[in-house]
């Protein structure tokens, strides 16, 4: 009968005998048998507490058998976890475990990050009553067991961040409670079953991370509930199914990381869209029907094959924040309609072969944070661009804009980073630029500027990076750039430059870089510069430079390059930087 068996029939025993002997009184059960643990099976002549190994689980006692039975296989190598699942603690105190207040039964095993190492057990598919499965965030490895398809109570299946290979089981299609499905992040092969189109409930699928292959199935589009669908970074070939245009609910849609051919125009019947991410794909063209989604927040169509011109529509999405649509082969002019996404931060074409003037209607963005436009054909900047008050970077750098610098730039008083350089400007740096007092880089490198360096841009407090080399600017070097403490690099290589090296450089303390070769510089080098710790590369040559070499520079001892040719320096080389100096003409100090 069993331990607590017997100690109940002994009981009953006794309290007949008392009958039989004319007691009155009842035996008080507490005072002759212990307590039975509410958590031990009570045998009884029936055999109810019998589990068959091959069924659902129907009672909380035969849960507790499944989940005694699978404990070992469920963390593998890792002895130290589940140490709470014995056969002696109630089932509701198992960690991780959540039971039903009516029936005792399992409805959650929620065992995220717990080190589990071993695999999946098909018995899992006999808790009848689950509702939630999260084994998100171990080592678990082998296949999905087809067996979790009969939790047919099942709402939320994690598997995030696993080791689990082999293909996605089609029973899984059976799950029709199922409302969540994580599968993100594990070795998955094989193709995505058509049966996961039955999953009726199913708001957000998750299978994004695998190694997944052949197309996408057109059975998605059936899920009516469907909200969010991520199948990023796996290896799905084939056009984009147009069934996809069915989810109505759809918020999210992922595909990116894939080797899809085609957008089809059905996307654009996707009225609550609010992201959608295509990039890295083989896609070829932008249906105009995209538009249409008027709730459209995020679009991004980077690094495709995209070709033919961006299509004005797109200046129809009202609610867009960010558009990405660089590193394709987009050809034509920059619509102005875009100049009507009130609510765009983030505009990316850069890399592409636009061609034309930059639209003037660009500058009406007024919640525009980041343009970029390098590395196309365009021709000319607006001045409108002055307009764009949150701007934070501007880059037009690697295109054919000639004309000049408008000075309305000065007026973006949040930009941090001006790239203009590799282009064909021509004309002053306006001394409006020196307003710009959040400017870490301003490369205006690579054109063909005139005129002086303004001494305003040592008002740039903020500024890291000034790269004014290979264009034609003329007269001296402005001793308030020695203002620039935090600059790290400063390049004006390559240009007319006059007069002699201002000692106010030896202030930027930070400074890795000094360019000034290639000029008409004279006078001697100021024994300054020996101040400059952290120099890394000095290159002064090809420039009209006198007198010695400052013994001050020995207390380099960062520098690794040191270029004084092409100088007409007399007396000889310090001892400390004969390894690193290329001046030919001169001897070694004794």
């Amino acid at each position: 009968m069993g331990r607590w068996g017997g100690r109940l029939v002994a009981a009953v025993l006794m309290l007949l005998c008392g009958a039989c002997s004319g007691m009155s009184g009842i035996i008080p059960v507490e005072s002759s048998v212990p307590a039975i643990p509410t958590d031990q099976p009570v045998a009884t002549p029936s055999g109810d507490r019998t589990c068959a190994p091959t069924v659902p689980s129907s009672s909380a006692y035969c849960d507790k058998e499944v989940l005694l039975a699978l404990k070992d296989t469920l963390r593998g190598s890792r002895k130290g976890t589940l140490i709470t699942w014995q056969p002696y603690r109630p089932l509701k105190l198992f960690e991780g475990v959540r039971v039903s207040p009516s029936s005792g039964q399992v409805v959650a095993i929620d065992l995220h990050w717990m080190g589990l190492a071993g695999f999946i057990p098909p018995d899992l598919g006999r808790l009848s009553q689950l509702q939630v499965l999260d084994l998100q965030r171990n080592a678990l490895t082998g296949p999905i067991p087809p067996e979790l398809g009969r939790l047919s109570q099942l709402q939320v299946l994690d598997l995030f961040s696993n080791e689990l290979t082999g293909p996605l089981p089609s029973e899984l299609g059976r799950l029709g409670q199922l409302q969540v499905l994580v599968l993100t992040r594990n070795a998955l092969t094989g193709p995505i079953p058509p049966e996961l189109g039955q999953l009726g409930q199913l708001q957000d699928l998750y299978l994004h991370e695998n190694e997944l292959t052949g197309p996408i199935p057109p059975e998605l589009g059936l899920i009516e509930q469907l909200q969010t669908l991520n199948l990023s970074v796996n290896a799905l070939t084939g056009p984009i199914p147009p069934e996809l245009g069915q989810l109505g609910q759809l918020q999210y849609l992922n595909l990116s990381g894939n080797d899809l051919t085609a957008i089809p125009l059905e996307l654009g019947q996707l009225g609550r869209l609010q992201g959608l991410y295509l990039h890295y794909n083989q896609l070829t063209a932008i249906p105009p029907e995209l538009g249409q989604l008027g709730r459209l927040q995020r679009l991004y169509l980077r690094v495709n094959a995209l070709t033919g011109p961006i299509p004005p529509e797109l200046g129809q999405l009202e609610q867009l924040q960010v558009l990405h649509l660089h590193e394709n082969e987009l050809m034509g002019p920059i619509p102005p309609e875009l100049g009507r996404l009130g609510q765009l931060r983030e505009l990316y074409l850069h890399e592409n072969e636009l061609t034309g003037p930059i639209p003037p209607e660009l500058g009406q963005l007024n919640q525009l944070q980041v343009l970029n436009l390098s590395h196309n054909q365009l021709t000319a900047i607006p001045p409108e661009l002055g307009q764009l008050g949150r701007l934070q970077e501007l880059h037009l750098d690697y295109n054919r804009l000639t004309g000049s610098i408008p000075p309305e730039l000065g007026q973006l008083r949040q930009l941090d980073t001006l790239y203009l350089h590799n282009n064909e400007l021509t004309g002053p740096i306006p001394p409006e630029l020196g307003q710009l007092r959040f400017l870490a880089s301003l490369h205006l490198d690579y054109n063909r500027l005139t005129g002086p360096i303004p001494p305003e841009l040592g008002r740039l407090r903020e500024l890291c990076w000034l790269y004014l080399d290979h264009n034609r600017l003329t007269g001296p070097i402005p001793p308030e750039l020695g203002q620039l403490t935090p600059l790290r690099s400063l390049l004006l290589h390559a240009n007319r430059l006059t007069g002699p090296i201002p000692p106010e450089l030896g202030r930027l303390e930070q400074l890795r870089n000094l360019g000034l070769q290639g000029n008409w510089l004279t006078g001697s080098i100021p024994p300054e510069l020996g101040r400059l710790e952290h120099l890394y590369e000095l290159y002064l040559h090809v420039n009209q430079l006198t007198g010695p070499i400052p013994t001050e520079l020995e207390r380099l001892r960062s520098l690794k390059i040191l270029w004084l040719h092409g100088n007409q320096f007399t007396g000889c080389v310090p001892p400390a930087l004969a390894p690193i100096c290329q001046c030919p003409d001169l001897p070694l100090c004794a």
